[in-house]
């Protein structure tokens, strides 16, 4: 490697596009490999769910953070999570159902 320029892990890829290009990216590779069918049917929920999914692989935060940096990100359209709530990020995903 001698010669070539050493980046930071976690820094590499900068700039206001590098986000909305790697959630893309993220988001195909995971349609390919059938993760969005491995979570069931399409519905507000598991749009959500990848949403978070994808949104960490990208950058690990809370819930919280997740939600305010998809500001800055193509996903909440991609997955059309956006007008996502706190609420929705946060409640339980099993209430309501009955145990097994």
């Amino acid at each position: 490697m001698a010669g070539q320029s050493v980046v930071a892990a976690g820094l590499g890829g900068g700039g206001p596009l590098a986000a909305p290009r790697r959630s893309a990216a993220v988001s195909a590779q995971a349609r390919t490999l059938g993760l969005f069918a491995l979570l069931g049917p399409a519905c507000r929920e598991r749009d959500l769910v990848m949403a978070m999914v994808i949104s960490r692989v990208i950058r690990p935060e809370s819930k919280l953070a997740t939600l305010s940096a998809w500001a800055d990100s193509t996903i909440r359209v991609d997955l059309d999570v956006a007008g996502a709530s706190t609420d929705e990020l946060t409640r339980d995903g099993l209430a309501g159902r009955s145990p097994r």
